[in-house]
């Protein structure tokens, strides 16, 4: 017999621990930081997911052109993966759907310059 109960609690699991909103990352990030606006958060991550996913790419590109040759912790960078965006259906049976890199650097830019409202694209 199937447990209906623990099956559905274990598909929300498997989402909850899986991803983040962004709205969560900024929710957590002002809870350890409640002096710092929207605008200063979105800086901060701005600079910090645009310097990971140029790493990652010059990881990457170096492994593609010469591969043995990447040090320890470079191959360690790779293992952590790419930076991926997803938007998640509202739908726990349906699958995430992957989202342009550029996607999140552009919801952060709006955020920077304007602050999370109700217009904020996420």
């Amino acid at each position: 017999m199937i447990d209906i109960e623990k099956e559905y609690q274990d598909i929300e699991a498997e989402r909850k621990n899986g991803f983040i909103s962004l709205y969560g990352l900024f929710v957590f990030i002002r809870k350890h930081n409640p002096k710092s606006s929207d605008n200063k958060i979105a800086t901060v991550l701005l600079r910090k997911f645009k310097d990971y996913q140029d790493q990652y790419n010059r990881v990457h590109f170096m492994d593609t052109l010469i591969d043995g040759d990447l040090t320890t912790q470079e191959r360690q960078f790779l293992e952590l993966g790419p930076l991926l965006p997803f938007r998640l259906p509202k739908k726990l049976h349906e699958s995430e759907a992957p989202l342009p890199f550029d996607y999140l650097i552009s919801t952060l830019e709006e955020i920077e310059d304007c602050g999370i409202n109700k217009r904020t694209p996420f």
